[in-house]
């Protein structure tokens, strides 16, 4: 998956995770009462778990296989891996 690409779908997930956390917390669910209440904590989270998956679009771990060429310690990749990009090979 290119950086471009990647970071653009971060944007994008970090978008409708704020915004389904915030109409979570602020928006018309501070009337539920009952068994919706646990539906309005679980958007909540779901909505920070979409924070945290932007994260992780944007600002990749490197793969094993990267962190594994022969190339000295202070040697830079010049490909940024990310969790989708298997998916994508």
């Amino acid at each position: 998956m290119s950086l471009v690409l990647r970071r653009a779908a971060a944007v994008c997930v970090l978008l409708i995770g704020a915004s389904l956390a915030i109409w979570a917390v602020a928006g018309p669910g501070q009337q539920w009462t009952g068994s919706m209440t646990s539906a309005r904590i679980l958007l909540g989270l779901g909505g920070m778990g979409l924070v945290g998956l932007s994260a992780a679009l944007m600002f990749p771990q490197r793969r094993k296989k990267d962190r594994d060429d022969d190339r000295g310690p202070l040697a830079t990749s010049s490909t940024a891996a990310g969790p989708l990009d298997d998916l994508f090979d």
